[in-house]
């Protein structure tokens, strides 16, 4: 295997390997600084823990997106791979 196919081949792996890091950055930062809200909060905390909340779901969006990406990216470029050799 040639090293551009080897890079290709590595980078074809990028998305979907900083989905599940996005993913569990998205989990951690909703269970470590979000957290569970207070009873009867101030007005002042409840907007913090909104936009926290709000943050941590962009994050797993984020990563959910990517992740999918991922996976349609890496199977595409299996097919490919297997329509290649078929042909070869």
């Amino acid at each position: 295997m040639s090293s551009r196919n080897r890079r290709l081949r590595t980078l074809t792996f990028a998305p979907l390997i900083a989905g599940v890091l996005l993913l569990a950055a998205g989990f951690t930062y909703e269970v470590v600084v979000v957290g569970i809200p207070f009873q009867d909060p101030p007005p002042a905390l409840r907007a913090q823990y909104e936009r926290d909340a709000r943050t941590a779901s962009t994050i797993t969006s984020a990563g959910e997106y990517l992740l999918s990406g991922g996976v349609l990216l890496v199977a595409a470029a299996w097919a490919l791979r297997r329509i290649r050799r078929g042909r070869g």
